[in-house]
């Protein structure tokens, strides 16, 4: 759906029905349709070594803060 759409961020949980975030991440990352654009992935795993795994440019920690998630998506369009 990203390439096709090619959004300017990507917001996304870690924990989804036909893949994960590292597989997501991974995916996005190889793609060079895909690999400059900002990823922000919400988790629950809080400073978890999953998180740490990931290669997203910004993280936000479940339950959501819709501030930060507003302000975290300005910072990383900028």
């Amino acid at each position: 759906m990203a390439k096709y759409m090619q959004p300017d961020p990507i917001i996304s949980d870690i924990a989804m029905p036909k893949m994960n975030g590292i597989q997501m991440m991974k995916l996005i990352r190889e793609d060079s349709d895909l690999r400059e654009i900002p990823v922000l992935v919400m988790t629950a795993f809080g400073e978890s070594p999953i998180k740490q795994a990931l290669d997203a440019d910004a993280f936000l920690e479940k339950p959501l803060d819709f501030d930060k998630l507003l302000s975290r998506i300005d910072s990383m369009l900028k």
